[in-house]
């Protein structure tokens, strides 16, 4: 049975922009990804597009439930993709502010040792910050 990573939309901006949770999926072969709505600004999911990349999915983004304006919207990946296959797409959605659009990402088969990496720096940088601040708050003292 294969992974499923679920997307969740929880708001829609006047912008266009989407607060995705994850708003950068990482995916495996075979892998499902399931799009649901959380907000109620958001009313509907219209349309996903290939942006960049290569096309990632053996099943396109599709509607779930075709008579549900608010379902989940369902795809599911190709098999044979190399590591680190990055996609960029559009989601076209409705809602509260009109018809907009945004530009989320999903990497497929993501470096391990990339990722641990990225994780890394960012936590040294963390540490490094709230040392300074620290010292900032104490010298004022």
């Amino acid at each position: 049975m294969s992974n499923t990573h679920t997307i969740k939309i929880k708001e829609g901006f006047s912008n266009g922009e989407l607060k995705l949770r994850p708003r950068h999926t990482y995916s495996k072969n075979k892998e499902l990804i399931r799009w649901t709505i959380k907000d109620c600004d958001v009313y509907s999911i219209v349309k996903m597009d290939k942006k960049t990349g290569v096309d990632i999915y053996e099943v396109l983004p599709h509607p779930e439930d075709t008579t549900n304006r608010k379902s989940d919207w369902i795809a599911k990946i190709k098999d044979d993709l190399p590591p680190d296959t990055e996609y960029e797409y559009s989601i076209s959605w409705d809602g509260k502010y009109g018809p907009k659009e945004m530009d989320p990402k999903i990497t497929v088969n993501p470096s391990g040792g990339l990722n641990f990496f990225k994780l890394l720096i960012g936590f040294i940088v963390s540490l490094f910050l709230g040392f300074l601040s620290f010292r900032f708050l104490k010298a004022k003292k």
